[in-house]
C-alpha cells in the first residue's frame, strides 16, 4: 500500500474522496499529512502474509467498500504495519490506484487518527467486556 500511496498524486486522492465519501474542504489538509505519512513510511518485509483487498458490499438502501486482508480487520493496527501489506491482484484489477488509495484511508481513519486508535481500541473491549458480563448475569438468572 505504501508504493502505491508514493505512486498516487495527492489531487488524484482528494478526487477519489470527493467522489465516493463527499470530502469537504476543512478535511483536505488532514488527507494530505496521512497521503505523506503513508508515503514516507519505510520499506519493511510484511510479519504476516497477507494482502489488503477490497470488495464492494451493495444493498438496495446503501453501498460499502470493505477494505480488509480477507483474514483480518485493518481497525486498531499499526498503520506501519498494514502499508507495508501488498495489495491483492484481484483489486488492483479491479480498481484505480487512487480509489484504492482512498478506500484504504478511509478504513484506517474511520475511528479516527492513529493516535486515537488505542484509547477508542480500549473503550471497545470495555464495552464488550460489559456485555459479556451482562449475558453471563442474565443466563445465571435463567
Amino acid at each position: 500500500m505504501r508504493n502505491i500511496a508514493r505512486k498516487v498524486s495527492f489531487e488524484d486522492l482528494v478526487k477519489a474522496h470527493k467522489f465516493y465519501y463527499g470530502l469537504k474542504p476543512r478535511e483536505i489538509p488532514a488527507l494530505k499529512q496521512i497521503h505523506e505519512k503513508i508515503s514516507a513510511f519505510q520499506d519493511k518485509i510484511p510479519l504476516k502474509n497477507e494482502e489488503i483487498e477490497i470488495c464492494l458490499i451493495r444493498d438496495e438502501d446503501f453501498e460499502i467498500y470493505c477494505v480488509d486482508t480477507g483474514e483480518f480487520s485493518l481497525s486498531f493496527r499499526p498503520w506501519r504495519e498494514i502499508s507495508n501489506l501488498v495489495v491483492s491482484k484481484g483489486t488492483l484489477d479491479h480498481y484505480k490506484i487512487a480509489d484504492i488509495l482512498c478506500h484504504y484511508i478511509y478504513e484506517i481513519t474511520f475511528y479516527g487518527p492513529e493516535e486515537n486508535m488505542e484509547k477508542k481500541k480500549k473503550e471497545f473491549i470495555e464495552a464488550i467486556k460489559e456485555h459479556q458480563e451482562e449475558e453471563i448475569r442474565k443466563n445465571k438468572k435463567k
